[in-house]
């Protein structure tokens, strides 16, 4: 197969194969098949261009076309990812802390190669939590065990569902395909920005586990772990309601908003460290704005979809970005605990909601926490998620307020923009929810963004805060082996071990530290 590159086209002529034929200088008849590998969107002057990366199958000379056609190779090698069964005796089924993609992919690997491993997950299955983030949503009632951050899926499931990664890893492909097999869009394969959208990812997530389980896996749903054993170095139980049962392999997969685990493995001796994280605010401005901007002339063009973007400014040699940007979406608070909040973006997979959002936000450092404690960043994390929950009114109200109120440090004034926060925004002055370092970075950082896209700091934007999860503020200290390093048997993966961010890079940690499980020990139990 040929791989041709950098292959643009006008958004009004669309014509994949005749554009292939135009290139390669081949009639219709000699091509076989054409397989889309990456597209994406070049919205630069004023125009808009689809950029293809495409594999194309001919019934031609293909050494003639690569010797001609500059912008063509020969298609590359796919590596398929094998894993081969170990010998070691293992005595138990293999247990997994956390149901979200690190915990959910390495269930599945696990369970594919015959090891039946049991999912202890501390909130609900999908449709449960989904009625419970609805009657958060609605009554303000917070279930501290199935939220936005926790349940079946993960956080990710209430975000947008967001594909993209820098990571290159062959376990990638493995992860999409399941995905789409799952009930996820076939544009995953290809898309430069890829989503599945939260109200397609809730049946995706359902039917994931369903393999699991006809594969031998077992789920466990509104369990928290209230403790671990470790003897000897090694984990050798694990404590949940009234029961403790014997382990010998635990993938730690908990996420990053987890705090009491944090705690009680911090207690319990496992080795961690504090980790950058960042905190800031998150923006939104009309979606009709946004695609404007970006997309000028071509603004609401069906082809293109809602616009995103994805900014980074140097604010005084302070590094500020948005983070999480969601089309189309709407602000939710996050919140997982009694008398705090944070907030996040949420999208559906058309992404037709009236605004627009994005986190902006910079990084936090243990100078900042100043402490020497491996949780200093988790508690500084509290410290301001608490005083957002007061300044909303102690009632999940989100601390809101316009752009113009922040910037110049005026009162608040009435929103222009209709927020679109859930449960509700409440209009106050959001600086005593921020670092004052990170107030004033931001608030020079705002009118910087705008030099990148005109009309980014209009007065009537709305901002909410505080957006602090961007990232787990602690990092579970493991080898090359996946274990940790002072725990045998327990294996940190994902993003709330420290070593991720995003579905993803998450979902490939959790299938690496299954495969070194699979290598060592033989599924016959």
């Amino acid at each position: 197969m040929i791989r041709l590159n950098n292959v643009r086209m006008d958004i009004e002529d669309n014509d994949i194969k005749n554009t292939v034929c135009s290139t390669l200088k081949i009639d219709e008849d000699k091509i076989l098949g054409i397989d889309i590998i990456r597209k994406s969107i070049d919205a630069r002057y004023n125009s808009i261009k689809f950029i293809y990366t495409l594999d194309i199958k001919i019934n031609y000379d293909e050494d003639k076309i690569v010797a001609q056609i500059k912008n063509a190779n020969y298609t590359p090698k796919k590596n398929k990812w094998k894993i081969k069964s170990g010998n070691k005796k293992i005595k138990h089924r293999p247990i997994i802390i956390g149901a979200g993609p690190a915990g959910l992919f390495a269930a599945i690997i696990l369970s594919e190669y015959g090891y039946n491993p049991i999912i202890i997950e501390r909130g609900a299955k999908v449709k449960k939590r989904t009625l419970d983030v609805k009657d958060f949503f609605e009554n303000s009632k917070l279930n501290i065990n199935s939220n936005i951050s926790f349940g079946e899926g993960g956080a990710g499931t209430f975000s947008d569902g967001k594909l993209k990664t820098r990571i290159s890893d062959m376990r990638c492909f493995y992860v999409l395909e399941k995905l789409c097999r799952a009930g996820a869009p076939s544009d995953i394969f290809y898309e430069a920005h890829p989503h599945v959208g939260s109200d397609i990812l809730k049946i995706v997530i359902a039917n994931l586990r369903k393999e699991v389980i006809c594969n031998g896996g077992e789920f466990i749903f509104d369990t928290t772990i209230d403790d671990i054993i470790i003897k000897d170095d090694k984990i050798a139980a694990i404590k949940y309601k009234d029961e403790m049962i014997d382990v010998n392999c635990v993938i730690l997969a908990i996420g990053h908003s987890a705090k009491d685990t944090y705690q009680m493995l911090y207690d319990r001796g496992v080795a961690m460290i504090q980790k950058p994280f960042a905190m800031g605010v998150r923006i939104e401005h009309p979606r009709e704005f946004i695609d404007n901007a970006m997309y000028h002339d071509y603004s609401g063009n069906k082809m293109l979809g809602a616009a995103s973007y994805s900014l980074n400014v140097n604010a005084k040699g302070k590094k500020v970005y948005t983070f999480c940007m969601c089309p189309g979406g709407i602000v939710v608070n996050s919140a997982n605990r009694e008398g705090a909040l944070c907030v996040n973006g949420m999208s559906n997979h058309k992404r037709n909601s009236d605004n627009s959002n994005s986190a902006i936000v910079t990084g936090i450092t243990s100078d900042m926490t100043k402490g020497t404690h491996a949780l200093s960043g988790m508690y500084y994390q509290m410290k301001f998620e608490q005083r957002a929950f007061k300044l909303g009114g102690s009632n999940y109200n989100v601390p809101s307020m316009r752009l113009a109120d922040f910037l110049s440090g005026d009162k608040p004034k009435p929103f222009e923009v209709m927020p679109s926060v859930m449960p509700k925004a409440f209009l106050c002055d959001i600086k005593e929810t921020l670092p004052n370092d990170v107030y004033e970075t931001i608030k020079y950082a705002i009118p910087k963004m705008a030099e990148r896209i005109v009309g980014f700091d209009m007065g009537g934007a709305v901002l909410s805060a505080v957006e602090s999860r961007t990232s787990s503020p602690v990092r579970i200290l493991r080898g090359d082996d996946f274990m940790s390093v002072n725990v045998k048997g327990l294996y940190p993966a994902g993003e709330g071990a420290g070593y991720a961010g995003g579905i993803i890079s998450s979902a490939v940690d959790g299938l690496r530290a299954a495969g070194v499980i699979i290598e060592e020990y033989s599924p016959d139990l």
